[in-house]
């Protein structure tokens, strides 16, 4: 009867209707005995948030992942690894106002206020540089991590454990954030650092709702988060899928270290011969472990050791056993293991383990190179969550500076207390010639693989016509329009020296028609040839006799003067 219902309003009403839903076309939807049954699935669908329903669940989560971070050999290394390559220098900005005064006015700003933790840091001891780290490292290991931009212009981090929902709310916060209707985050709600872990927050006077925009629309909570479904409001650690593997292998190495160690041990047995039973009871050793005699069994006290003596009671022998050494298969068991770790912080194995012995180079090349795919998305997100909004935060806070730096920059855009003091002046600044919110990120490179392959591919692609110098450019994370600017720039500096430097030099000495006339400066700053392009060094033309024919002058010998040869007799 159960299964007509189903079947006939699609109502699902106890757990044992949907386990007698009829088998679909897929075979995942399919029973079996040796189908593994997945619980703690929502029969009707649920959202990202339904499968932490509770907050007590979200927070253990992070204990148990920042446990992992500190605690493990591997795991706590590959995020460490992962991070170096990812973040590298870090990302750099590069101002596009439209104004150069302007723009280098706002790159000295920024980078200013990146190196000075006194500066950016709301507790004044990280740079903007070890700011970013941490927040990619919780990111990685909890799940997520807010940066609260602050009226004095600094920053402040924000672990995920702040952000909580108290008990007696009833507005719809989920785990610390507050919804509005449509399910747009509106507030993040924190708690105080001192609040005991074990405590129960139940009162909303204990955490401090903060917007996440200000009157100005602009962000002043960043949200460093990984969403790997669109109903998701905070993070999940990226060690879920890999919990159990990272135990088996704990576990197994410790146990393996063991059996090494009692392997290592040797044991000398000793028989002496029965007293007359008058003495007093005699305790055996083992090395600096005893043995107490308790009739006819006995207690070992204390551990054994490498190396150890045992000593038995008169009369009584001993007897050793013999662990059983590794199997053969650990090894790969642990390489599995540890496979299933790098390819959860995207990363080759061998790049995990720095360890390049397996495989060739040309698999080396490949697997980095998909890596770099993931990592590049990283370097992406850091930069749409994080960079981005610390960016435009700090410009506003230089066009509100009070200090000749402002006053520069505001008389430079046009902009009066008045202008600044209406609620669209944002608005207008976007709409206007000069924008100072304008700019672009260079996100960190990697080294070539194999430098002398990658370039001559490259250059063989501009040389017939595959690929332009925007696209080259765009590959290796480079920004066309400021690498032609600075190629140009750097060549025009090299030029304008090379023929400062020549007319000095002809100049000292105006005598040099002997040694093959004046300095040409382009000796002095010889530009690399194109592609293809090869030179030649011959010797010079013999002078010409009285009888010889001579060169017409602007030509070299081989070479046409334009005219026709004279047309020779023909030959009988």
């Amino acid at each position: 009867m159960a299964r007509r219902n189903v079947e006939s309003t699609g109502i699902i009403r106890s757990r044992e209707e949907y386990d007698g839903i009829p088998s679909a076309d897929y075979e995942a939807l399919r029973s079996g005995p040796l189908v593994r049954q997945r619980t703690g699935l929502a029969p009707l669908g649920s959202g990202a948030d339904w499968h932490l329903r509770f907050e007590i669940q979200h927070l253990k989560f992070g204990e148990l992942a920042r446990d992992v971070r500190r605690n493990d050999p591997f795991v706590g290394q590959g995020v460490s690894r992962l991070l170096d390559n990812v973040l590298q220098g870090g990302p750099t900005v590069d101002p596009c106002s439209g104004n150069d005064d302007v723009d280098a006015i706002l790159k000295d700003g920024w980078e200013q206020w990146c190196c000075d933790k006194m500066l950016c840091h709301n507790l004044q001891t990280m740079n903007w540089a070890q700011m970013r780290r941490v927040s990619l490292d919780d990111m990685i290991t909890v799940g997520d991590i807010f940066t609260v931009m602050m009226n004095d212009d600094s920053a402040d981090l924000m672990e995920a454990h702040r952000a909580r929902k108290p008990q007696n709310t009833v507005k719809n916060v989920v785990f610390g954030v507050l919804k509005d209707d449509r399910g747009r985050p509106q507030q993040v709600w924190f708690t105080k650092e001192n609040i005991q872990p074990a405590m129960q927050l139940n009162n909303v006077g204990a955490t401090r709702p903060t917007p996440i925009r200000d009157e100005e629309g602009f962000e002043q909570v960043l949200h460093l988060i990984d969403r790997q479904r669109a109903t998701q409001t905070r993070g999940v650690t990226k060690f879920a899928p890999i919990f159990k593997p990272i135990t088996l292998i704990d576990d197994t190495v410790y146990a393996q270290l063991v059996k090494e160690q009692i392997q290592s041990c040797f044991v000398i047995l000793r028989e002496r011969p029965q007293t007359d039973g008058n003495g007093p009871t005699q305790l055996g050793t083992v090395g600096n472990a005893s043995i107490q005699d308790q009739g006819p069994s006995q207690r070992l006290l204390q551990e054994i050791f490498p190396g150890m003596e045992s000593r038995g009671n008169p009369g009584e022998v001993l007897k050793a056993f013999t662990p059983q050494v590794a199997g053969a298969d650990f090894i790969n068991f642990s390489m599995v293991i540890l496979g299933m770790l790098a390819v959860n912080l995207d990363m080759p194995l061998a790049v995990f383990l720095l360890d390049a012995s397996k495989g060739n180079f040309a698999n080396m090349r490949g697997v980095i190179m998909q890596a770099r795919l993931a990592w590049k998305r990283l370097q992406r997100l850091q930069i749409d969550c994080q960079e981005r909004p610390a960016y435009r935060w700090r410009v506003r806070a230089l066009l509100l500076e009070q200090s000749r730096r402002g006053e520069r920059l505001r008389k430079l855009l046009g902009l009066t207390w008045s202008r600044l003091a209406s609620p669209t002046w944002v608005d207008d600044l976007q709409d206007a010639e000069v924008n100072p919110f304008k700019h672009h990120w260079h996100l960190p490179e990697w080294e070539y693989i194999d430098p002398l392959k990658d370039i001559s591919a490259g250059a063989l692609e501009l040389s017939t016509g595959q690929s332009s110098p925007r696209r080259v450019a765009n590959r290796q994370q480079v920004a066309w329009s400021a690498l032609s600017t600075e190629i140009v720039e750097d060549r025009g500096i090299l030029v304008e020296k090379a023929i400062k430097k020549a007319m000095d030099l002809n100049k000292k000495y105006p005598d040099l028609s002997g040694m093959g006339g004046p300095v040409d400066w382009h000796l002095l700053c010889p530009i690399a040839m194109s592609q293809g392009v090869t030179t030649q060094i011959v010797p010079a033309a013999p002078e010409p006799d009285g009888d010889e024919e001579t060169t017409p002058p602007g030509t070299s010998p081989g070479k046409s003067t334009g005219k026709s040869p004279a047309k020779e007799p023909d030959q009988d």
